[in-house]
């Protein structure tokens, strides 16, 4: 029989690969290349557990945010759902009442971004990213709603733009054609390797999907 190959869309070892902060932080910059971010902390990680949750309600995959304290959700989609904007608008409102916690005013709130990194194309455009910010439906970006918010889905079937090398080593990586581009990639692809060589990470992934 032959064992199956547990990849970086994996859920838990996505999970596993993010929770190397220099390789999370990496990752971020390449997707938001014009952010400078200096260092992160990690506020949850939803694979600290070998069992998923019970309930019905979602956890954030990878929750983090930079020393200007802009708030980071990631998360990996392998399941093409019709409902992905409604899901982004949900994780946007768990990142609100996370900054907001604490009895904070809305005026505190600081920027956001809901990353998805998706194996499939959510639109059809064959975009490798997609960017959404608000603005006035005929004004354009003319007339921005400032909420600090936005919403940004990486397409792993996406060919049509051109991206930096970073970039395009993440996507490769996503379907399942890693590249030793550098060495926040070699990090995760022998992160994969060791995962799918323990027995008891194996055991883990299977109870979690099970």
């Amino acid at each position: 029989m032959i064992k199956p190959y547990y990849g970086f869309t994996n859920d838990v070892v996505f999970g596993w690969v993010m929770d190397n902060k220099e390789f999370c932080k990496y990752l971020i910059q390449i997707i938001i290349p014009e952010l400078k971010i200096k260092d992160i902390e990690y506020l949850n990680r939803q694979h600290d557990v070998s069992t998923p949750d019970a309930s019905r309600d979602v956890r954030l995959d990878i929750l983090v945010k930079d020393t200007k304290d802009r708030l980071y959700d990631i998360e990996m989609q392998v399941a093409k759902e019709k409902d992905l904007g409604a899901r982004m608008r949900y994780y946007q409102s768990k990142i609100d009442s996370y900054a907001l916690r604490k009895g904070k005013s809305f005026h505190e709130l600081k920027e956001s971004y809901v990353i998805f990194l998706c194996d499939f194309d959510p639109f059809g455009f064959r975009r490798l990213r997609y960017s959404f910010s608000n603005y006035e439906d005929e004004l354009g970006k003319e007339c921005k709603l400032n909420d600090k918010s936005k919403r940004i889905i990486i397409n792993s079937k996406g060919k049509d733009q051109k991206v930096s090398k970073d970039l395009q080593a993440l996507v490769d990586l996503m379907n399942g054609k890693p590249k030793k581009l550098n060495k926040h990639f070699d990090y995760a692809i022998k992160e994969i390797e060791k995962i799918n060589a323990s027995p008891e990470k194996r055991r883990t992934i299977m109870t979690f999907e099970a």
